[in-house]
């Protein structure tokens, strides 16, 4: 004790202190705070950190000496460096190497070389979509990721069932992310096994009611157990309410202790452990229901319900080419004050076809179409809208459909219409053979907006063959 108070005394001591927001009751959460700065004042040369949960934070803050510092989401530099140091951590386990004081010992040759192997493929398999690589920027949800990706699973393309996956890791292998090798669990509630399936319909409808009646993401223990009682007495072999109640409460000290799905981010206000998880939920839910159009109906252009909407359309092409094509004719075909100007439910459908939702073609060929035709825009945020479409389309099954609808553009007597598709071409970001040769050959337009257009569409393309180069000279 006396070598603590001496450093502290000394200003050589940096005195960290975890988790604020477990603190479960705020007039507990008080006196801690009230320690914790007596204990800052009386060894004023040394350093303390102290970390919180943003939620509840407000209610029971540290004064002003300290400086409040909010952790930003990783950035592309930040995940390269955790795929390494993750992968250095695999193969340290493997070999049971044990972490110095100054790092990990250094490796045999052959070691680095497969370390460097496993970060890149990490790397480039969290960054390869920007959904994924949204998902990514959170720290936790990136550790459930390597996760996934460790096990050999491969991360999908589509994110509704990256989702799943990610559902399924914390539901019902949550502990895995503790240990590198650490083994699976099993989860009880009552006399019944838990798993992801059970998970997704209790919590579906938790998450849906959270969407609509709580937009800062929290929800009261009292409520939430609540909402969980009501679920098992509908869809378990539950008839007595006390026994459902008895049940809900042990739902949520599972999710507290073993899942992690949802966090109690506060004394007593739980929220799930990410946005999307909620959003995924809910539209877990909503698929569920006899019709999906109609339960989102009076949220379907709201921003806050977008990915919901998104996820909804992708749930419902996993399982129906007819229930996610008559799901999205629905959001197409919306009719909504000013939709000729807005064009909200166009750009909405636009945005589903974006995730490689899978519908007929003939509703995907009307959508793509009048997205084109709105490329002459004169509103700048909507020409901007449509961009921003354009690329997410290109990867998916529509892009080659889209392309072709832009080729053919470019062929049109209208030199606006030509102008459009070029740079329209450019921002699909396909550079198959046809592309690059019909921008090659618009380079030669009598109009000098379409050759600019399509100079520019060659250079997002980053293609640089020798007749591209000559044609621009």
């Amino acid at each position: 004790m006396r070598l603590f108070v001496s450093e502290l005394e000394r200003g050589r001591a940096i005195v960290l202190l975890d988790g604020l927001d477990e603190v479960l009751t705020l007039r507990d959460r008080q006196e801690i705070v009230k320690e914790v700065e007596s204990l800052a004042r009386r060894y004023p040369l040394s350093r303390f950190v102290v970390t919180s949960r943003i939620a509840g934070y407000d209610s029971a803050p540290l004064s002003a000496d300290f400086t409040v510092i909010t952790i930003a989401p990783f950035e592309r530099e930040q995940i390269e460096a955790f795929a390494l140091n993750w992968a250095r951590a695999y193969e340290a386990v493997t070999l049971n190497y044990t972490l110095e004081a100054t790092g990990w010992p250094p490796f045999p040759p052959e070691v680095e070389h497969r370390i460097r192997e496993r970060a890149q493929d990490l790397a480039r398999a969290v960054t390869s979509r920007p959904a994924i690589e949204r998902l990514a920027t959170n720290p936790l949800l990136l550790t459930i990721l390597a996760l996934i990706h460790q096990q050999g699973t491969r991360l999908p393309h589509r994110r509704v069932e990256l989702y799943q996956l990610c559902v399924e890791a914390l539901a019902e292998t949550w502990n895995l992310a503790r240990s590198l090798s650490g083994k699976p669990i099993e989860l009880w509630l009552g006399e019944r096994r838990l798993d992801a399936g059970e998970v997704v319909r209790v919590l579906g409808p938790v998450a849906f009611w959270m969407q609509e009646n709580r937009p800062g993401g929290l929800i009261e223990r009292e409520k939430l157990e609540e909402l969980i009682a009501q679920e098992l007495l509908q869809k378990w072999p539950v008839r007595e309410e006390a026994e459902a109640r008895r049940l809900a409460a042990e739902f949520v000290d599972l999710m507290r202790e073993q899942m992690g799905l949802m966090l109690e981010r506060g004394p007593g206000q739980f929220g799930f452990m990410h946005l999307s998880f909620q959003e995924y939920l809910a539209a877990c839910y909503v698929v569920d229901q006899e019709d999906p159009f109609e339960t989102l109906k009076p949220h379907l252009f709201d921003p806050r319900w977008r990915e919901v909407v998104l996820l909804t359309a992708a749930r419902l092409g996993v399982f129906s080419l007819d229930r996610a094509t008559h799901f999205v004719r629905q959001v197409y075909q919306a009719d909504i004050p000013h939709r000729e100007i807005l064009h909200w439910p166009l750009l909405l459908a636009a945005r589903i076809l974006a995730d490689d939702v899978h519908v007929q073609m003939s509703l995907a060929r009307s959508i793509l179409e009048e997205l084109g035709n709105l490329l002459g825009t004169r509103y700048g945020r909507l020409r901007q809208e449509v961009a921003s479409i354009l690329r997410m389309l290109g990867p998916t099954r529509y892009g080659a459909e889209m392309g072709c609808f832009l080729l053919s553009a470019l062929k049109d007597e209208d030199a606006g219409v030509r102008e459009r598709a070029a740079k329209a071409l450019g921002e699909l970001g396909r550079a198959e053979p046809e592309v690059i040769e019909a921008l090659t050959s618009a380079l030669k337009d009598e109009i000098a907006d379409v050759r600019w257009r399509a100079a520019e569409a060659l250079g997002k393309l980053g293609r640089a063959e020798p007749e591209v180069i000559e044609a621009l000279t």
